[in-house]
């Protein structure tokens, strides 16, 4: 497919075009409940728990796609100590458990098949390449969880879909800071008065990343998995705006909501707006950065509630930005879900 592609400069000038007007190849890693009958797999990904126990995480079929879930784990922020292991061994899986969907497909196509063929076009495409761009959706199973628990599925999905993003190591994030304190200066330079006040926030923002320890650091990673992405996505000039905004707002002291949930929880409700099908990677981003918001306190006032309380009190419009955490609107009942499971712990 897109045999009109001959070379780099037309695959880059055809993937920026789509992503101009919102159309974007994606995977996503869902959990969803098995249907079929009973069947056996042959292979089973371990977490090593003590010198002579081992916990199954995940079973399959094929042993490549469970190196791949083991990949993602590990990729994983949190789980980057974990030693997994991939044995022979059968398993049964039933109806009713669930399994880990890899599923590839372009985003944003709604409303656009005009400009989709206009793209295609241009560039010498033809109307097998636009049926392609606005139906391809691939999907294969990585692999089962032998059991019909459908949170411990859901976060199995979250740990693996961001694993899957690339996240960034220790020294790329510093590396992506210094890029955004260096497009600070320059402006600055250039006669940008905003541009010179953030110079020294994306400093203190450079020491705390070296100064976190572990488990902060882990925080603060999954955000960058999702700044690198999205950088793909939309472009690093509307990447270093929005960074902007964030850290203008952001004083580098992390609100309460944040030092209250653990690590599991707050990728859950990046991921969710990752997959949310409904925003556009550009809306998408900016609900990310309204959440990064949200929970380092933000420029409202310091929370002392349940966050669920404190996310409607936001959705009000006292956060900074009321269209960027107007996108949260979209996935809100997901995070109230998600979050009042946890009000109890909270209090």
């Amino acid at each position: 497919m897109f045999d009109f592609i001959k070379n780099f400069e037309t695959a880059e000038a055809f993937k920026e075009k789509l992503r101009d007007i919102g159309v974007n190849l994606e995977t996503i890693y869902t959990a969803e409940e098995y249907k079929g009958a009973p069947k056996s797999v042959k292979y089973q990904l371990c977490l090593r728990e003590g010198i002579f126990s081992k916990r199954v995480l995940i079973v399959g079929e094929n042993e490549e796609d469970l190196k791949t879930a083991q990949d993602y784990i590990n990729s994983f922020p949190p789980c980057k100590h974990w030693t997994l292991t991939i044995r022979s061994k059968e398993s049964k899986i039933n109806t009713g458990n669930y399994m880990i969907v890899e599923r590839r497909k372009m985003t944003g196509t709604q409303g656009v098949k005009e400009e989709i063929t206009q793209v295609v076009k241009q560039l010498g495409g033809n109307e097998n390449d636009i049926d392609y761009i606005l139906n391809r959706c691939e999907e294969k199973t990585l692999g089962y969880l032998p059991s019909n628990d459908s949170g411990l599925a859901q976060e199995y999905a979250d740990i693996i879909h961001t694993g899957a993003l690339a996240p960034l190591s220790h020294e790329e994030m510093i590396s992506f800071l210094g890029d955004m304190k260096k497009a600070a200066e320059y402006r600055a330079k250039m006669g940008d008065e905003i541009s010179k006040t953030l110079v020294g926030a994306w400093d203190k923002a450079l020491k705390l990343w070296k100064d976190k320890g572990e488990q902060e650091e882990n925080e603060l990673a999954i955000e960058g998995i999702y700044a690198r992405k999205y950088q793909e996505l939309v472009g690093k000039d509307y990447m270093l705006k929005l960074g902007e905004e964030y850290i203008t707002d952001i004083v580098y002291s992390f609100g309460p909501v944040r030092n209250r949930l653990n690590v599991m929880v707050i990728n859950s409700l990046y991921s969710k707006i990752d997959r949310c099908e409904l925003l556009t990677p550009k809306k998408r981003i900016e609900a990310i950065y309204a959440l990064m918001s949200l929970l380092d306190g933000g420029p409202a006032e310091r929370f002392n509630e349940t966050i669920a309380s404190h996310l409607e009190k936001c959705l009000d419009g006292s956060f900074s930005d009321g269209i960027f955490l107007s996108h949260l609107e979209k996935v809100f009942t997901e995070y109230k879900a998600a979050l009042e499971e946890k009000v109890n712990e909270l209090k």
